[in-house]
């Protein structure tokens, strides 16, 4: 991210403060943190689900640590659905 980017992306922040939409700076402050993880996150779940990708990764694994693998994404897909929905209500 440039410089100017980052420029327009702290007075977008600004902006939704003053309008009301996100409480404060500091919760404001965490929009691109936010959104580069979220990006990230995205980036490798798609790599990760490619099928060559997926089944190197499963035959490296134990059974034991795919089950916490699988238990820890479904945890963080479950918990994203809550706040999704507490957002919402």
């Amino acid at each position: 991210m440039d410089d100017e980017e980052e420029i327009e992306n702290v007075l977008a922040d600004v902006e939704d403060v003053v309008a009301g939409r996100i409480i404060d700076m500091e919760h404001a402050e965490l929009m691109t943190p936010l959104t580069d993880a979220c990006a990230d996150l995205e980036t490798e779940l798609d790599a990760f689900n490619m099928t060559s990708s997926r089944n190197a990764i499963i035959n490296r694994m134990t059974v034991a640590e795919l089950q916490a693998l699988i238990a820890s994404m479904k945890s963080m897909a479950d918990s994203i659905r809550v706040l999704k929905k507490s957002a919402i209500d």
